[in-house]
């Protein structure tokens, strides 16, 4: 499998386990030492796989939550994803997020938000 493909078939996995609200199939695609950062403004919001799970815990509790890819790039061992995400509470969201996956596990997860 290319570097591409892997990437492809991660972040579909991690799609599905997040509009799933399945939060160990979800962590179980992410490196152990995996960093979520923020874009442009370049802020970690979470460093290792258990405080990115802290956060996706309280996510996943959100009524409604669902997220609707609308188109998927890949370049290498990144996908990119052209996203909409939407809850009960908020009106819907857009945002592009970017996986590195590095030996089958998400290493590093950028997200840009409107």
């Amino acid at each position: 499998m290319s570097p591409s493909e892997a990437a492809r078939e991660i972040a579909n996995a991690q799609l599905v386990a997040y509009n799933a609200h399945d939060l160990d199939g979800f962590m179980a695609l992410f490196h152990e030492e995996a960093i979520l950062v923020s874009l442009p403004e370049q802020e970690v919001l979470a460093v290792g796989k258990e405080a990115i799970r802290e956060r996706y815990k309280a996510r996943f509790a959100t009524p409604g939550l669902h997220c609707e890819v609308t188109h998927r790039s890949e370049i290498g061992n990144i996908a990119i994803d052209r996203e909409t995400v939407f809850t009960d509470a908020h009106p819907p969201t857009d945002a592009l997020a970017m996986y590195e996956v590095v030996d089958h596990k998400i290493k590093r997860f950028f997200l840009i938000r409107a």
